[in-house]
């Protein structure tokens, strides 16, 4: 085995146009990692201003695990050599809230540096008011700096997964609370967080009005509340079922899912904390319209997955929405008639 004193000289040996490149010192490692970025960002830049047509843009805010919020900026173009459709990511930036005017603040730099403001297309984002406010302030800036026509009614996209996601909720959630009272707790936080008691009992009362879910969703969180509950429950069942995510595409589906195959083992430890979760205990009447939920929601699970990534072309999304109102039709139907 070579060691870093041996290394640089064999280096030499297999190669004497090497030396150039060898690292050998740690403060150069910073400086080669920006030249090798700068000459990676100048090629990206050269296909975005060369390309055959307008560079659309796919944005969304994610939050980091150190919680940063960060502002993923991703194109989309027909590159000018292989005529066809590109991507690339063109940011990941921090930006401080979810406003329209700070995403604007954060996407301008960026389209400036890579020389596309007047060939900006399109914009594809989720459905939140503030992505409205965004593309608002795009139309107004490129009106009254670029002279360039942008009719942000026209050029936002609204995200079909997004659509969907409201769609199950409207069915899950009926009316009977508001969307807004379903913040659920985020998994880094159920095991172990500091909560009072009487907001706890409000928060649990509420899923309950929702019906079995609900009570599911409550059973989930009692078990992840300690580390102690959550071992117990990973040594009946094998592992955790995960928890639901008022924002997340398909967690309720996904937590169904995984409570359906492990439904023994939620029903022991239901049962072995029952001066607990008695409210909580799911009949085989729940469990039963448990599993008609989940076949509901398994279209919608399916359509989400046709609707994203980069074969989702307009005709798609169109057949899946076609799918999805029959579905819904169907649903009804059965519903009046039982």
């Amino acid at each position: 085995m070579l060691n870093g004193l041996s290394f640089t000289p064999f280096c030499r040996v297999r190669n004497p146009e090497s030396e150039s490149y060898i690292v050998t010192s740690h403060a150069s490692v910073p400086r080669k990692v920006e030249r090798l970025w700068q000459a990676q960002k100048h090629i990206v830049r050269k296909k975005l201003q060369s390309a055959l047509s307008s560079i659309h843009l796919s944005l969304d805010i994610w939050t980091s695990p150190n919680r940063l919020l960060l502002l993923g900026i991703c194109a989309h173009f027909v590159d000018q050599s292989q005529e066809k459709l590109s991507k690339a990511l063109l940011a990941l930036r921090t930006v401080a809230n979810h406003s329209g005017r700070e995403q604007f603040t954060t996407l301008l730099p960026v389209l400036k540096d890579y020389g596309i403001v007047r060939k900006l297309g399109s914009i594809i984002c989720d459905n939140h008011t503030a992505n409205d406010k965004l593309c608002q302030i795009i139309g107004k800036y490129l009106r009254e700096e670029e002279e360039i026509k942008w009719d942000h009614t026209y050029r936002r996209i609204r995200c079909t997964g997004h659509i969907i996601n409201f769609a199950v909720q409207a069915f899950l959630f009926q009316n009977l609370i508001q969307i807004d009272q379903l913040s659920s707790y985020d998994e880094e936080k159920a095991i172990g967080e500091v909560r009072n008691e009487a907001d706890d009992r409000q928060r649990r009362d509420t899923f309950r009005v929702i019906g079995p879910l609900g009570k599911l969703h409550n059973i989930i969180v009692h078990i992840r509340s300690s580390a102690g509950r959550t071992k117990e429950f990973k040594d009946m069942a094998g592992r955790l079922i995960p928890l639901d995510n008022r924002t997340r595409w398909n967690s309720w589906y996904y937590m169904l899912d995984v409570a359906l195959e492990l439904d023994a083992a939620l029903d022991s430890y239901t049962k072995k904390d029952f001066d607990t979760l008695q409210v909580e205990y799911l009949s085989p009447t729940d469990w039963e319209k448990l599993r008609t939920m989940s076949k509901f929601l398994n279209l919608f699970h399916r359509a989400t997955l046709e609707s994203q990534g980069d074969q989702a072309t307009i005709d798609a999304v169109l057949f899946v929405m076609d799918i999805i109102i029959r579905h819904f039709d169907q649903a009804l139907v059965r519903l009046f008639l039982i």
